[in-house]
């Protein structure tokens, strides 16, 4: 990463660890609900920026507060649930993020199409296809860098189906794209 930063022109050139470009210091702040140890998971972050030259600030928001700060594209980074799942249009998965009213102010007119097409059919070799042509897109624009991951583990019978890497896999998320394997069974 310091390797990187020092090739797209980020030095340290005061010596005290903050790096700067153009006279400017690499430092952004974070927004983070306090709740399912978000906060601590962006004090971890913070941590491992720091030891590259990068400051984060982080300001711990209540939920609501942080609602409104991420719809109305007013930060610069938010460790948050509401950002990828927030049960609105506005928010609920990457048309919410990506499309004409991205919170985070990316726009691209193909991926917004892409996107529409591919929230407009359940066909599920469609949608890969259409997620193939997103990525190189994505690769080049570099929209949205994920701070850390979010991991969660699904256990499922082996009967359930539907369930796809890397698009499918939260069946919470998927409901309308799984189905038992062999019907019901009483």
């Amino acid at each position: 990463a310091k390797r990187l930063l020092e090739e797209a022109g980020w030095h340290d050139r005061s010596g005290y660890g903050l790096r700067d470009r153009d006279n400017r210091a690499f430092r952004f702040s974070t927004i983070v609900p306090p709740l399912r140890g978000m906060d601590k998971a962006a004090v971890y972050v913070q941590a491992q920026l720091r030891w590259i030259g990068i400051q984060m600030e982080v300001h711990t928001q209540e939920l609501e507060t942080l609602k409104k700060q991420v719809k109305a594209g007013d930060f610069d980074a938010a460790i948050s649930p509401y950002i990828m799942y927030s049960g609105e249009s506005q928010g609920l998965g990457p048309l919410g993020y990506f499309g004409e009213r991205s919170p985070i102010r990316y726009s691209s007119p193909r991926v917004i199409a892409l996107l529409k097409k591919a929230e407009a059919t359940m066909n599920p070799d469609e949608i890969d296809q259409i997620y193939r042509n997103l990525w190189p897109i994505f690769q080049a624009d570099l929209p949205a860098t994920f701070l850390y991951p979010s991991v969660s583990a699904t256990v499922a019978h082996r009967r359930v189906r539907g369930l796809i890497t890397p698009f499918r896999t939260e069946p919470v998320m998927h409901m309308d794209n799984l189905w038992l394997e062999g019907g019901a069974t009483t």
